[in-house]
């Protein structure tokens, strides 16, 4: 299990873990609606960690050996960085 917090805005959380998503929530939304307003999908593996890089873009790692860089706002893959020895 990770998680990590957006620090320049203090908007965001993500956490991501055995189900291999990187989860990112708004702090801002309603109580009722606590459904994360993205999920970010393509590692094969466990999610290890997770770190904004700022408020539109999050790194996260896994034990499929690989990083990925993403767009938080459109979810795509920015970037996949890949022969990294641990999680």
């Amino acid at each position: 299990m990770t998680c990590a917090f957006e620090q320049k805005k203090g908007n965001l959380v993500a956490c991501g873990g055995l189900d291999n998503l990187c989860s990112v929530y708004n702090l801002n939304q309603q109580p009722q609606q606590s459904k994360a307003m993205k999920e970010l999908a393509a590692h094969d593996g466990y999610l290890s960690c997770c770190r904004f890089i700022d408020e539109t873009r999050i790194l996260t790692s896994s034990g499929d050996s690989s990083l990925i860089l993403w767009d938080i706002t459109s979810g795509e893959v920015l970037k996949t960085f890949l022969g990294h020895k641990g999680d």
